[in-house]
């Protein structure tokens, strides 16, 4: 007859990192890397091992129940371990672990929009100051026969000018809410985890009537064994 020690569970739903509202990889591909044995550091495999000695493979995918959310940016994990801190431990440690990996796919795309917003900006600032020197010229020209085709080309420019500043100030205003904390942010926890205070090991009771059913099953195997042993003896002899 056997034991078996407690085992708690801990559910996180993780959401990927994102930028300017897109996630830097899908959640099937974030399950993919999970399985390979380099991506977690020494660390969270030492946490997320019930006696803190990390698998000879160093790989977590045997030890977390996974589920990959199909129209969603989501990966939800749920692991065993011996007490529910332990549990919860080890899923920070693998959220640790996917922000490290995910800012550096983040990094490129992120330089890469904040250079883009440096650079309407500074259009921006240039197009308000050709737009103030135009309106100021409009005022010191009388519209008149000999002149009018200078003032039409001042008043068509300045419209022009005036709808480049008004599709750059658009274009800024998304540029600075796709960077915004909503928009642009870490892999980080959908919602609290979840770590109910419930052993959801093998217990002593289940165990001890599967012991008693596997002694009874091997009991009648043996008689069976035993009687068809008989029956066929005799005629070996023969």
């Amino acid at each position: 007859m056997w034991f078996s020690s407690p085992l708690y569970e801990a559910s996180a739903s993780i959401q990927v990192a994102m930028v300017s509202g897109e996630a830097v990889e899908t959640a099937a591909v974030l399950y993919e890397k999970i399985k390979l044995p380099l991506y977690f550091s020494t660390g969270t495999l030492q946490a997320c091992a019930a006696d803190g000695i990390p698998s000879p493979t160093c790989s977590l995918v045997h030890s977390l129940q996974t589920q990959v959310s199909k129209n969603a940016p989501f990966l939800n994990l749920t692991v065993a371990m011996p007490t529910p801190a332990m549990a919860k431990n080890c899923l920070m440690a693998i959220l640790t672990d996917i922000q490290t990996q995910q800012a550096y796919l983040a990094a490129p795309v992120l330089a890469k929009q904040r250079n883009l917003l440096e650079t309407v900006k500074s259009k921006l600032a240039f197009s308000e100051e050709i737009s103030k020197f135009l309106s100021s010229q409009q005022a010191n020209i009388n519209i008149s026969n000999e002149k009018f085709s200078a003032a039409a080309m001042l008043l068509a420019t300045t419209t022009a000018k005036d709808t480049e500043i008004q599709e750059l100030r658009a274009q800024l205003m998304n540029l600075e809410t796709g960077l915004s904390p909503t928009q642009t942010k870490p892999a980080s926890l959908a919602a609290p985890i979840n770590t109910p205070a419930k052993d959801v090991g093998l217990h002593a009771g289940v165990v001890l009537a599967l012991s008693v059913f596997l002694g009874f099953l091997a009991a009648v195997l043996s008689s069976l064994a035993r009687s068809v042993w008989h029956q066929i003896k005799p005629r070996l002899k023969t």
